[in-house]
């Protein structure tokens, strides 16, 4: 048993009490800065309490052992996995934590074999670790902490950058490991809550509410207890039972019209990792697509199908290597300055943090405005204000004491403060707690319909069918489709990918029409 007693580590969590059995899956949610993520560096020994006690299988923290039992016996994975990657390539990576252990060597090579092939990297395992996506990161961790064989798994979001169907492997295999270990599971997706034994909503540093999964999705308005959001399949039930019958199908909106002018043009644009070298792997292969102006384009796709990589050639972050890239209506050549670019495209990397450098939460935000000679000081607080982390309570704080959802935001108003003509966001709501996520969606309609460009990354596709108008599907290096999210969907469920639920209704009720995926057009549809 783990077990937390009493435990308290101002200013963020205050007589908190927790237990975690072997053989349970428990959820930890709670708004962004709550305190969940210091929690679990307190239960795995990383950060020592103020007062209380943890309990690791009878060993105290108070006890001269405890650490080394938690070495042993607790399994950590951070909210930004690349923090915990220590070893060069994928494989050694999984071998370093149970190599210290002094195990045979075939057992190790086991170890490392099956705990790669339950996350689905095995076929990578040659690959350098930092040349991987962020999903594909946050996958190596896991497996390496699996191959440690623990009996309690600590993890914090490992859902939060995976694509939907690694999502859907990765619960699966939590499900089936929880035979053996006992997990605490950090997330903000209300969906992963079905099947948990109990969820906890941490609060004003401490346990505030406790529920069962079966309990969630019997009174689904306990949800808001939660600060959680329904599942949209409950959404979409609770829609359809308010609806009128026969109501005509016609009374759906239509989709908005792409603009026909292009922001950016990829023609046969390719990309390779490490090109010459034994460790070579293409990430773009021959990409051909438009990126619409003045609306909102995202792209999807597995992870490690080239997302960020050519989102990384839309402010020259990457120049072509083959191929060609328009952008703003000029052809990208080895001569073409980047500064004046980057003015127009502003960037937000999947790793918000790696492109924090100022000390304070101000500097970082006014840094861009000051460098292009712009206005500081209102295009500063106004960004920050926007993104929900105003001057007053964070202006004076260090961007690597925030949380992640914190960095998130921070990340964006970093790029918001100097006001560019497009933006291209990776990940823009990964991490982020429903309100925050909502707060975004809002902030991003808001500049699309003010003119801005935006090219998003989303795993969420209930994100891509609330805020794009285009969407352009990677897949290994390519374009498998690029149209309207409603023309894309059908073909993402074809190929076993789970698409919003309002959209699976939609599609089998009216297969020969593309129906609108956006919610607030069912929740219009639905009222009496």
């Amino acid at each position: 048993m783990l077990e937390a007693n009493n435990l308290s580590y101002p200013p963020v969590l205050r007589g908190l009490n927790l237990s975690l059995a072997p053989g349970e899956m428990v959820a930890l949610v709670g708004g962004n800065g709550s305190g969940k993520s210091t929690l679990l560096r307190l239960l795995s020994g990383l950060l020592a309490p103020e007062s209380g006690q943890i309990c690791l299988d009878g060993c105290s923290s108070d006890s001269p052992n405890f650490l080394a039992a938690c070495r042993r016996h607790l399994g950590l994975v951070f909210q930004n996995p690349e923090s915990q990657l220590v070893a060069n390539t994928v494989d050694e990576e999984v071998a370093f934590g149970p190599g210290q252990l002094g195990l045979p060597h075939s057992e190790l090579c086991q170890r490392v074999e099956w705990a790669l092939t339950q996350v689905g990297l095995w076929e990578r395992r040659s690959w350098q670790s930092h040349s991987l996506s962020a999903g594909q990161k946050q996958r190596l961790a896991l497996a390496a902490v699996l191959a440690g064989r623990p009996r309690y798994l600590l993890l914090d979001e490992p859902t939060s950058m995976l694509d939907p169907l690694a999502r859907k492997d990765l619960l699966a295999l939590l499900r089936q490991l929880r035979d053996q270990v006992g997990i605490l599971l950090i997330t903000h997706r209300s969906e992963e809550l079905e099947g948990c034994d109990r969820v906890l909503h941490l609060n004003e540093g401490h346990i505030a509410t406790e529920l069962s999964g079966a309990q969630l999705w019997a009174e689904p308005d306990r949800f808001g207890t939660l600060a959680m959001a329904v599942p949209g399949s409950l959404r979409l039930q609770t829609a359809l039972a308010r609806a009128q019958p026969g109501r005509p199908f016609d009374y759906l909106p239509t989709a908005t019209a792409a603009a026909p002018s292009n922001f950016a043009r990829c023609d046969q644009l390719a990309h390779t990792y490490c090109a010459g070298t034994p460790l070579s792997h293409p990430a773009l292969c021959g990409v051909d697509c438009t990126l619409p102006d003045g609306c909102t384009t995202a792209l999807i796709g597995r992870s490690g199908s080239g997302k960020s990589t050519l989102l990384q050639h839309l402010n020259l972050l990457l120049r072509p290597q083959q191929g060609r890239l328009q952008l703003f209506g000029d052809w990208i050549s080895p001569a073409t300055p980047a500064r004046p670019l980057r003015q127009r495209v502003g960037m937000l990397f999947q790793q918000p943090e790696s492109q924090f450098f100022q000390e304070t939460v101000w500097e970082e935000a006014a840094y861009a405005p000051t460098n292009f000679g712009l206005e500081t000081e209102p295009l500063t607080r106004d960004a920050l204000h926007r993104v929900g982390l105003p001057v007053e309570a964070f202006g004076a704080r260090n961007p690597f004491e925030l949380s992640g959802g914190e960095q998130r935001r921070l990340a964006l108003a970093s790029v918001l403060s100097y006001r560019p003509q497009t933006l291209v966001l990776d990940e823009p709501t990964a991490g982020l707690d429903q309100h925050h996520r909502q707060l975004v969606w809002k902030l991003l309609r808001e500049l699309q319909q003010g003119g801005t460009t935006l090219v998003i990354i989303s795993h969420d596709l209930e994100e891509v069918g609330e805020l794009a108008q285009h969407a352009v599907w990677l897949h290994q290096g390519k374009v498998n489709a690029q149209a309207p999210p409603e023309s894309v969907f059908p073909l993402l469920a074809a190929a076993g990918t789970e698409i919003p639920a309002w959209s699976q209704w939609a599609h089998q009720h009216f297969p020969d029409h593309p129906v609108p995926v956006r919610e607030s057009q069912f929740v219009e549809w639905s009222r009496p």
